[in-house]
């Protein structure tokens, strides 16, 4: 497998929306959640680190608030740029790798939803990823962390399952967990309705709360918060989120 799978032509290209129809159109209700979690007032400046296709970006743009969207893939940044235009919303896109920002103090705010967080290769590059999220903040700039929850997926771990889109194809999900090295291994089919197939690898690194509150303060963050889900319910351990409100020092 590829090391940069999440950059272009792998799963996160043309298939990726068709094949999560459901994430596409959570998009507005979870940047109303961020919002509510950061205690954002409509006027202040947003970086949306590994903002994708725009799901949460425009959305927050058409609050009022000031967003900056970066991701590394070009495919995803041109859907959201026609997504911002298609709903006449102003906001700005910028290529570029979140282990290294081009932004030093700028923003009141920052979100990074959604999973990417979890992609690279080793913890030393997310670590890299939360420091450069800091570092973009103003101090006193609060942060929200969105991943999957580790031991609430491993409570409920299925390694095949199957959907059935509205045009006829058919998408194989493949998940294998090495406990080794804390990652789920994935490989998603996807078979068109004239038999055609395309197949799609990737590598995740799964984290639980309690590392997630280490990597964050060995960033430079201050814990305020953690949750269960972006709707601001308490965590259990089976939960299947990890929301982490973080603040950079004053």
């Amino acid at each position: 497998m590829k090391v940069n799978w999440y950059e272009q032509g792998g799963i996160y290209g043309p298939d990726y929306m068709a094949i999560f129809p459901a994430e596409a159109a959570s998009g507005a209700s979870e940047a109303e959640r961020a919002i509510r979690l950061l205690g954002l007032t409509g006027e202040e400046r947003v970086l949306d680190v590994a903002c994708g296709y725009g799901r949460h970006a425009v959305h927050l743009a058409g609050r009022g608030l000031r967003v900056f969207g970066l991701d590394i893939n070009a495919y995803f940044l041109d859907v959201a740029t026609q997504r911002a235009a298609d709903e006449a919303v102003g906001l700005c896109f910028v290529r570029g790798d979140m282990r290294l920002l081009p932004f030093r103090e700028a923003f009141d705010a920052a979100v990074c939803l959604g999973g990417s967080f979890r992609q690279f290769a080793s913890e030393e590059e997310d670590l890299a990823l939360l420091e450069e999220t800091a570092r973009a903040l103003k101090p006193g700039g609060k942060f929200l962390l969105d991943v999957a929850n580790r031991d609430g997926m491993l409570s409920r771990f299925v390694g095949k399952d199957w959907d059935r889109l509205e045009d006829g194809t058919t998408v194989l999900h493949e998940r294998r967990w090495d406990s080794l090295r804390g990652r789920l291994e994935g490989k998603d089919v996807v078979i068109s309705p004239d038999g055609r197939q395309r197949e799609y690898e990737h590598s995740m690194r799964l984290y639980g709360a309690p590392e997630i509150g280490s990597i964050l303060r060995r960033a430079g963050f201050d814990v305020l918060a953690l949750y269960g889900s972006l709707a601001g319910s308490a965590f259990g351990w089976d939960s299947a989120r990890v929301n982490v409100v973080a603040q950079r020092p004053r």
